[in-house]
């Protein structure tokens, strides 16, 4: 017989799956990297007993070439990705939009039969995207989010390639309304503007995102993070 350890659930491996975050610390502090740069891109994967986990490659990568880069999309799995977003599953294009919102979305991964190619739901998708990485997953709530920056940038990626030109479009629009996060973090009214863009992107997606689930982009009031 044999245990199963997974991104869902690694139990006692928890620690194992990538670099704590003492690890990072020490790590950033041998390299003279940023710590919070380092936390901002790479961080965000959570396993119970375990607070911070980032993506190893992602670490390794950035502290040997001594930048804050993505570099998922050097990996053949941003493809994977693209074609899984593309299956578009009933209620997979609000969740991902939703996702890159900054939203949690409760999901059920009891269904996912641990094949690539067969699936009957969203969830089966999503549940896959934990495995692969592009989701974080809290074991206790049974919710999947995007865990970092680096991961959000992919989606945007992928989200592009698939043709969701709604969701890019959206995005595209909440980059003159995002240049006003330089304004103290209270409240900032959504105008749009030619207005030279200084946000990262995986932030406008978040705020495109949430200007997408409205039926008027101009007027609201966005919070500031």
């Amino acid at each position: 017989m044999f245990d199963e350890f997974s991104m869902t659930n690694p139990g006692p491996l928890a620690s194992f799956v990538g670099f704590t975050d003492q690890e990072v610390q020490d790590l950033c502090a041998d390299f003279q990297m940023d710590y919070d740069e380092i936390k901002r891109m790479y961080d965000g994967y959570c396993f119970e007993g375990t607070t911070h986990v980032y993506s190893p490659r992602s670490v390794v990568s950035a502290l040997l070439t001594r930048s804050y880069d993505n570099f998922w999309n050097k990996t053949e799995t941003f493809e994977a990705l693209r074609d899984y977003i593309i299956l578009n599953f009933k209620g997979l294009k609000s969740i991902i939009t939703e996702l890159l919102a900054g939203a949690r979305k409760k999901i059920n991964t009891s269904t996912f039969t641990n094949d690539m190619t067969a699936f009957s739901s969203a969830d089966d998708v999503l549940t896959l995207l934990v495995h692969l990485g592009y989701l974080g997953y809290d074991y206790k709530t049974k919710e999947i989010f995007i865990p970092n920056s680096e991961i959000s940038s992919e989606f945007c990626n992928a989200v592009e390639s698939a043709g969701w030109d709604n969701i890019m479009n959206a995005v595209k629009k909440s980059e003159a309304l995002l240049t006003a996060t330089r304004m103290p973090p209270l409240h900032i009214s959504a105008h749009t503007g030619n207005i030279k863009n200084t946000v990262p992107r995986s932030q406008r997606a978040r705020h495109g995102a949430y200007l997408l689930k409205t039926s008027d982009f101009q007027h609201k009031t966005i919070p500031c993070e």
